[in-house]
Order: C-alpha cells, then sequence, then structure tokens
C-alpha cells in the first residue's frame, strides 16, 4: 500500500497524460469518466478530481517518447514524463551499453502495428478466494474482454484484463462492481501481431525491463512481445491505492 501523497501524485501524472491525448472536457474525452472512477475507487472526492483537472491544463508537462529495436523483431516505444528527449536519450544509450548488442534506436514510426487497448489489473484474491486462469477466463469471456493474462509482481498473483477502447470504461465499473481489487487501469498500445521472443534472446530483454523499471520517470512501455513471453513486465506494477 502506498500513502494518500504518493497516490495523489501518480492519478496527477495520469492526468497530465489523459488531458494531453484528449482534451479537459469530459463530454469529448471518455478517458477522463473512466479516471475520475479512478480518483473515487482511491477514496479522494470529486473536489480532489475536478482540482487536478484544473491544475493540469496550467501545468505543462515535459514529455519524451523513443522507439527501441531489439532480437527476434521486437519494438519497444517508450514514454517517459518529466524526463527530457535528451534526457531519456542519454539514459536509453547507457543502459544498451551495459546490455551489449541486440538493440538499437530508431526514428521509424512504429505506431500503425499497435493499437489502443483497455486495460485493467486486478488481484488473483476476491472474497478471501485465490482465483484460478481458468477461473478468470470464465470472467472474460462474460464480460466479452479480448484476454486475460496472468503474472507475478513482489509475491503476488494478478490478472491483466484486456478489451476494446470504447469498452473500457464500462468494463471497469463493471469489474469494480463484482468486487475486484483493481490494482491498475489504463488506455495502452498492444501489437497487433505480437512477435515469438526465443528463449536465448530473452535475458537481454529482462536486462532492459530491470532498468526501465529502476527509473521512475519512465510512464509507458508499449512492447510488441507475446504476453508471458518474459518472466518480469517492463514496468513495476503500481502498489494499490489507500
Amino acid at each position: 500500500m502506498i500513502s494518500k501523497t504518493r497516490a495523489a501524485e501518480q492519478l496527477m501524472a495520469k492526468m497530465k497524460r489523459v488531458v494531453r491525448a484528449g482534451g479537459p472536457d469530459p463530454k469529448f474525452n471518455k478517458d477522463l469518466v473512466q479516471l475520475q472512477l479512478e480518483y473515487r475507487n482511491a477514496n479522494f472526492p470529486d473536489e480532489t478530481f475536478q482540482r487536478a483537472l484544473k491544475n493540469a491544463q496550467l501545468q505543462p508537462v515535459k514529455t519524451a517518447k523513443l522507439t527501441l529495436l531489439g532480437p527476434c523483431g521486437s519494438v519497444f516505444i517508450i514514454e517517459s514524463e518529466g524526463l527530457s528527449q535528451k534526457k531519456l536519450l542519454e539514459f536509453l544509450t547507457a543502459s544498451l551499453d551495459k546490455i551489449g548488442d541486440g538493440f538499437h534506436l530508431s526514428k521509424n514510426d512504429y505506431s500503425r502495428t499497435f493499437e489502443d487497448k483497455g486495460v485493467i489489473i486486478v488481484s488473483a484474491i476476491k472474497a478471501n478466494k485465490t482465483l484460478s486462469l481458468d477461473e478468470m477466463e470464465e470472467v472474460c469471456i462474460e464480460l466479452d474482454c479480448d484476454d486475460v493474462n496472468k503474472f507475478e509482481e513482489d509475491g503476488g498473483t494478478f490478472y491483466e484484463l484486456i478489451c476494446v477502447r470504447n469498452k473500457f470504461t464500462q468494463l471497469l465499473a463493471i469489474v469494480e462492481e463484482q468486487g475486484f481489487s483493481i490494482k491498475c487501469s489504463t488506455l495502452e498500445l498492444r501489437a497487433i501481431n505480437p512477435v515469438k521472443i526465443e528463449k536465448n534472446e530473452t535475458e537481454k530483454i529482462i536486462r532492459l525491463y530491470q532498468m526501465l523499471r529502476e527509473n521512475q520517470g519512465i510512464t509507458q512501455v508499449h512492447a510488441n512481445i507475446m504476453p508471458n513471453s518474459i518472466p518480469i513486465r517492463p514496468l513495476k506494477l503500481k502498489a494499490a491505492l489507500e
């Protein structure tokens, strides 16, 4: 569990990204509607959400994005908030020097090989029972999700529910109503045709992820690799909000 202050900082950072991407009007930016639910889930009053929305419009945010190509045709779109393009480049260059061969930066646009998906991460524990993958797959079918993935983080088990963008807000509300403990929810770029990573190349990507996970300025990593082909995620799972 993290402090209320840290939770507010994380939500404010997300607010800035949402406003920057879709504007400050909830009538036209449905991601703001979803974000307001997250504020409520974190036990913040609507006044806090409105104040954060106002601040997001007043405060310019320093952002950067770079694309990295890796082994087996892998692509990593790395986004940061609070880092300049120069600082992000310096960090990635230093990281790649430590990893060795296998990666290089690219100026090409790979965004068309990805599509927007809603991603909701929930704890495997519901009503004091640990749900199996089979049980979560049944939930996935019931809720009309695209997919569900299981992963471990800091000794806990979690499930990642994936849906099309236009069902994201509705699905988030239903998952909350059904009593799941929501750890994180966001819109992410997911690969249209994910690639398989050969076993002899996984260690390089693990080392890359380990370095990315230690930099708090990295806010998103969009990778075109098959789910669960790497034993760790590119970024640490945000701790549950108090």
